[in-house]
């Protein structure tokens, strides 16, 4: 992916600062809006689970997809 973090933050409906300060780990993406972590899966092509480290909140998405709600 060939992209500047400004068209990245852009395309994640974020400000560039707050993306750079989740690059940083400054700020935790954990902490982020369900629609930005989305956002930001789809432009990576990966899986919550690839940006997600919360044990917790990954069992919860389990969870819920075994649900089939």
């Amino acid at each position: 992916m060939n992209m500047s973090q400004s068209e990245f933050a852009k395309k994640a409906g974020i400000n560039v600062r707050t993306y750079q300060a989740y690059e940083q780990g400054i700020k935790l993406i954990e902490s982020a809006h369900i629609k930005t972590i989305l956002k930001i899966c789809i432009i990576l092509s990966c899986k919550i689970s690839d940006i997600i480290e919360d044990q917790e909140i990954l069992e919860l998405i389990e969870s819920y997809k075994k649900e089939g709600a």
